[in-house]
């Protein structure tokens, strides 16, 4: 029988086949697959709204898309990081009742939804102007309300199954609402030229596919009411609460840069910011995975007393999102013409100058996000909002005095590097955090010998690129990136660096001999 290198399969009784799959490679693979889907699917949706409806509508867009991630906080209270959490700490103990906590936040935040849509709906106009700049756009407040309960609801279905470790199950829902339905969306509606009837389907299409992938049981659970579970709302509030202002931290981070804009720019002006801080969510869905792995995982690992072992991979982990993060935003940088011009159209050429200079938070956002469940598995306290509100605060004070400030000509490029200046705060918070909790050791010349090779490397790119004149076709483009990703993995192979050298062990583990095959089975 043939033995792949990921994959080991023996026949069992003679009869039929086992497969032995190391839990961590099985498990980041099935989620990475998911939100790979997830981030093609959103990279297509932008690229949709800006080629078939034009840079006004795309800005629009995705200044709806900031808005809803700044109310997002307000009606899920932290809830769905709590739910999943607490099933995972439920799974780890052994316990069988983990149902109700999903049910149990379904209504708290249902309950917030309606009255979130009431308020909403009493002066549109005025909350038109507020949030997007323009009393004229008060036809995007209901379409704005609807995204918000559609996300609730497939947020709290997933982070449910996240908790359990099913993960395909939760890789289903996430591409169902993010993926399938914005993309069958903006298909269907983009003859309309409207916004708001795309993103209204998009929220009512996301709510009822969260609704028929909910697990079995859910609507007898529902039926029992609160009053039944109120040990459960206690759980969820006590964890989630302290983590609101955070959240609303986090979302007010990307969110208030482009609405403060918007007050002095028409929306199409704005798309530049909103173009970049684009790039920055992209990324933080390629890490996605990561973090929904990691917040179970460790919560379970820590609950059984393994805190060596996490502290081990932990320190790979942050070394790992320092190098690649960084490798990423001076590529990113050298061609984001080229990247925008093949992603948006000729149109938005002129967004490069903005977009290269939101690009610097890149590695900083990354940080943050690729460690910030690892931090809440540790502790119930609320590390993470402490160092959001932060980097927040030192963004308000710069992005303010950019608006009185700066001429209008240069207010994008003033709130770009405000935000580039709290990305570097929140990265540099966020590693601090994590070596405390977890008393990491961090090697001081591996800390500056890695990322000193993506710098040279970017260097290099940034050589080929002028060589190569101007413009650069998509075929160069590629050639260029293939080669230098190479190039990349192999000086961190030549230099033995720890990380990689342990993801290599890992694979090989996953697909070796009989006494790896039972180690995985006992630690599966």
């Amino acid at each position: 029988m043939g033995v792949s290198s990921r994959v080991q399969a023996e026949v069992t009784d003679g009869r039929k086949l086992r497969f032995a799959v190391h839990p961590l490679v099985r498990d980041l693979g099935v989620t990475t697959a998911g939100e790979a889907v997830v981030l093609v699917g959103s990279v297509l949706v932008v690229s949709a709204f800006g080629r078939w409806l034009g840079a006004a509508a795309l800005a629009e867009y995705l200044l709806l898309r900031r808005v809803v991630a700044l109310l997002q906080p307000g009606v899920q209270l932290g809830l769905p990081l709590a739910v999943a959490r607490q099933v995972a700490v439920a799974s780890g103990k052994g316990k069988p009742d983990r149902l109700p906590y999903l049910v149990a936040g379904l209504l708290l935040a249902s309950a917030l939804a309606v009255a979130l849509g009431m308020t909403l709906n009493l002066a549109p106009r005025q909350f038109a102007a507020g949030l997007f700049g323009d009393a004229g756009h008060s036809g995007l407040i209901l379409p704005l309300w609807l995204l918000l309960v559609g996300l609730a609801a497939q947020q709290f279905v997933y982070c449910f199954y996240q908790g359990q470790l099913a993960l395909g199950r939760a890789a289903l829902v996430h591409v169902s609402g993010l993926a399938l339905v914005p993309l069958t969306a903006v298909a269907g509606l983009a003859w309309t030229g409207s916004v708001a009837f795309i993103v209204q389907l998009m929220g009512a299409l996301t709510l009822l596919a969260a609704l028929l992938l909910a697990p079995a049981g859910l609507w007898s659970t529902v039926r029992a009411g609160l009053r039944h579970h109120t040990d459960k709302v206690r759980e969820l509030l006590r964890y989630g609460i302290p983590r609101l202002p955070g959240d609303l931290g986090l979302a007010s981070f990307l969110a208030l840069g482009p609405i403060l804009a918007a007050h002095r720019l028409s929306l199409a002006q704005v798309s530049p910011l909103l173009i970049g801080q684009t790039f920055l969510t992209l990324g933080a869905a390629a890490l996605t995975p990561l973090g929904l792995v990691l917040l179970p995982k460790l919560s379970q690992m820590l609950a059984q007393n393994r805190k060596a072992e996490v502290r081990e991979q932990l320190g790979l982990l942050a070394s790992a999102l320092v190098d690649v993060s960084l490798f990423a935003c001076v590529q990113l940088i050298v061609f984001a013409d080229a990247v925008i011009v093949v992603w948006l159209g000729a149109e938005f050429g002129s967004a490069t100058p903005v977009v290269r200079l939101t690009l610097l938070a890149l590695p900083f956002y990354l940080i943050y996000v690729g460690l910030r469940s690892a931090i809440d598995a540790a502790s119930v306290r609320a590390h993470n909002a402490e160092n959001v509100l932060l980097s927040l605060g030192l963004f308000l004070v710069a992005s303010l005095a950019v608006v009185k400030l700066v001429p209008t000509a240069r207010l994008l490029e003033g709130i770009a590097l405000s935000l580039v200046a709290a990305a570097v705060l929140l990265g540099s918070l966020t590693l601090i955090t994590v070596r405390r909790l977890y008393a990491l050791a961090w090697p001081p010349w591996r800390a500056l010998a890695d990322p000193g090779i993506a710098v040279s490397l970017g260097a290099i790119a940034f050589v080929a690129r002028q060589v190569s004149g101007g413009e650069i076709s998509l075929p160069r483009f590629l050639a260029i990136e293939t080669l230098t990703c190479a190039a990349f993995l192999g000086l961190l192979m030549a230099l033995r660096t720890p990380w990689l050298v342990s993801l290599r062990q890992m694979a090989g583990r996953a697909g070796g001999d009989e006494s790896g095959l039972k180690g995985t089975e006992r630690n599966a």
